[in-house]
């Protein structure tokens, strides 16, 4: 069955959320995931020439979640229940009428400055994202005073596990408290944002896997930023401000077109590990109701071998919207060349639609 997953980016946070992972509605229980198992540069010689060879960064891990190992934990809980974690052997839970979600210091600082064109990355359940009154607030730095600060709508948040993907570098996140030291991080904090103080709802929230990366997971197919691995046969490149998702720029098409964007890449794409996995990208539409009824999203060698999704208007929200879409393993497309995003019926409606960030990660 196919899973159209949209989260859309509320206008005045605009933050770099993402949210990868498939979500399910929460049951009416304290399990709120009954249905849904929570489950430097080298130098490289070679006879020919030398190449500098930029090897990834590898993850930091903040906490894995399991236990209170190397952390002093002032709010939450471990829980090792079948169900209520996604990583590993257990995740921090908190089901309290309270403002803060997770709270912990690091016993040991790490230093994160190596990262700050990265992403800090957690996997976060909930099971009832209404129960906010406005959002939560993502802290981490040397204490309260001294953080930097993610704001995360609660209409960006779904029922069940949401995977954030949260970016360190100017402008992706929301401000810096005083004067966070990230090279002596030992401050996490999750807390409710609200106006009325008290006014709190009780939920029940679980937080796993927190971490430090470079990259985005996943395979990127396109980042969106140039043309400079690809053929852009439809819609053109934007570096407009809020006008891109992820990175410096992404690819928009305005007015009344049946093919929004379409491109071909120079060099395929190997995907074969992410067989059954997803296909993510952004999309930003500036009006659905235009749409007659839906778009359709291609991906695979030509027009004749791909994946096919439909996404009906109803799914999509007037604004960036997240989408998680099933890579059917029977299809067995294993490398990547085309990608192509289309209106089902001709209309004369001048739409703004933009794509970003595409790329296959694993379910």
């Amino acid at each position: 069955m196919k899973r159209i997953i949209a989260l859309f980016i509320s206008t005045i946070l605009l933050l770099s959320i993402a949210a990868c992972g498939t979500f399910s509605p929460a049951a009416e229980s304290n399990t709120p995931l009954e249905q849904d198992k929570v489950t430097e540069a080298d130098n490289e010689e070679t006879d020919e020439e030398d190449t500098d060879v930029l090897e990834a960064l590898p993850d930091v891990v903040i906490t894995n979640g399991d236990s209170t190992d190397g952390i002093e934990l002032l709010f939450g809980s471990v829980t090792t229940t079948e169900g209520e974690y996604k990583e590993g052997s257990g995740a921090f839970k908190s089901a309290e009428a309270d403002v803060k979600r997770l709270h912990f210091f690091l016993n040991n600082p790490v230093n994160i400055t190596e990262y700050l064109n990265g992403y800090l990355y957690l996997k976060f359940c909930i099971d009832k994202p209404d129960n906010l009154e406005t959002g939560l607030i993502v802290d981490i730095g040397t204490d309260s005073t001294n953080c930097r600060r993610w704001l995360i709508a609660k209409e960006d948040l779904k029922s069940g596990w949401n995977e954030l993907c949260l970016g360190l570098s100017v402008g992706k996140y929301e401000y810096d408290v005083g004067s966070p030291d990230l090279t002596n991080l030992v401050y996490v904090k999750i807390h409710q944002y609200v106006s009325n103080s008290g006014a709190y709802k009780r939920m029940i929230t679980i937080v796993d896997d927190i971490r430090v990366m470079e990259n985005l997971p996943g395979q990127a197919i396109t980042n969106c930023d140039s043309t400079d691995e690809l053929a852009l046969k439809h819609g053109l490149l934007t570096t407009e401000t809020r006008e891109f998702k992820e990175g410096e720029g992404a690819f928009a098409s305005f007015g009344a077109e049946i093919v929004r964007t379409e491109m071909t890449l120079n060099k395929p794409i190997d995907i074969t590990e992410y067989a059954g996995g997803l296909l993510h990208l952004w999309l930003y539409i500036d009006n659905r109701d235009k749409l007659q009824s839906s778009l359709t999203v291609e991906l695979g060698s030509d027009s004749e071998n791909c994946y096919q999704w439909t996404i009906p208007k109803e799914n999509l929200k007037n604004d960036w919207n997240e989408l998680y879409l099933d890579l059917d393993e029977s299809l067995k497309i294993e490398e990547i060349t085309y990608f192509r995003l289309l209106q089902n019926e001709d209309n004369n409606e001048n739409i703004t639609v933009i794509v970003d960030d595409i790329r296959v990660v694993k379910d």
